[in-house]
């Protein structure tokens, strides 16, 4: 739970730093945001399935 609040801080954060700092528009910072959430969902996805397949052997 705490990993996960974090992580949505994060991405929220670092949709003001695009907006606001690096001078993108409302979507495209958003999108940023949104891509790098699937990403990270991505790698924790194929994490978890790397580590289940090595226990089962």
């Amino acid at each position: 739970m705490v990993v996960a609040s974090v992580v949505g801080v994060g991405l929220i954060a670092w949709f003001f730093v695009a907006w606001l700092l690096l001078g993108r528009n409302v979507v495209d910072a958003a999108g940023e945001s949104v891509g790098s959430g699937l990403v990270l969902l991505l790698v924790v996805s194929i994490g978890a399935m790397v580590l289940k397949r090595g226990e089962k052997t």
